[in-house]
């Protein structure tokens, strides 16, 4: 890999932020064009993909393995089931988190606004301190006080 860990996260967390706040000033008023934008960015997203150069596997000319074989490992189940319910957790927030600011009378500019204000704050603890975590905890404890901070 050899690349470092914070840059990398912080051009996905930049670019996601982007796209939210664009999509919510171009939503601002009502959500009727959504889907057509959404259908245009997935298509968009299939051909930069078919782009890519093909590669060749770590099971590429050597003996198939079953990915039935992940199940047996006690750490990658751990993993799964962890991703499983904060993944489950967190749509249920995202999923009532802009109907509340709305019911609240706060329009979609002013969400995209405010999810991208929270996400900044991701950005100084990427650049100063992100690397320095990720090299000094295993992963997998990484993702538990991940888990901890957003149950909190």
């Amino acid at each position: 890999m050899g690349a470092s860990y914070s840059p990398v996260r912080m051009a996905g967390t930049i670019g996601y932020q982007l796209c939210i706040l664009f999509s919510g000033f171009l939503f601002d008023e009502k959500l009727s064009g959504f889907m057509i934008v959404y259908g245009v960015v997935l298509l968009a997203s299939a051909a930069c993909a078919m782009l890519l150069p093909n590669t060749r596997g770590h099971q590429y000319g050597g003996k198939k393995v079953s990915p039935a074989v992940l199940l047996r490992d006690k750490q990658t189940v751990t993993v799964f089931a962890m991703a499983f319910l904060v993944q489950v957790a967190a749509q249920f927030f995202n999923a009532f988190f802009t109907k509340h600011l709305g019911d609240l009378g706060i329009d979609n500019g002013t969400t995209g606004l405010i999810t991208t204000l929270v996400v900044i704050l991701e950005i100084p603890f990427l650049l100063f301190l992100g690397d320095k975590i990720y090299n000094r905890l295993p992963i997998l404890k990484w993702m538990w006080l991940g888990m901890l901070i957003n149950g909190v």
